[in-house]
């Protein structure tokens, strides 16, 4: 969990991937990290917080959006990642 996050593309990086068809790490995540331990090893977040999910496809975006809405997403109070490479934000 990182809190005060920013969602960072680079756009060269981005581009590389565009002109060569092949994946590099070039977007990621900055933040503060939320020490966890064995107590708070499952995310439990109450039902009235807005937690959304994130994405992001260099193919079709040059920034992280919103899931659903896929509005761009610049900055969150908190974000998540899973096992799974879901991104989670709030």
């Amino acid at each position: 969990m990182l809190h005060n996050c920013e969602f960072k593309v680079s756009q060269s990086g981005r581009q590389r991937v565009l002109k060569e068809k092949r994946k590099n790490v070039h977007a990621f995540v900055v933040g503060n990290r939320v020490p966890l331990n064995k107590h708070s090893s499952r995310l439990r977040v109450p039902l009235t917080s807005k937690v959304k999910r994130a994405m992001y496809n260099p193919y079709k975006f040059n920034s992280f959006v919103d899931f659903y809405t896929l509005q761009p997403i610049y900055r969150a109070q908190f974000v998540v990642g899973t096992n799974g490479c879901d991104i989670y934000y709030s």
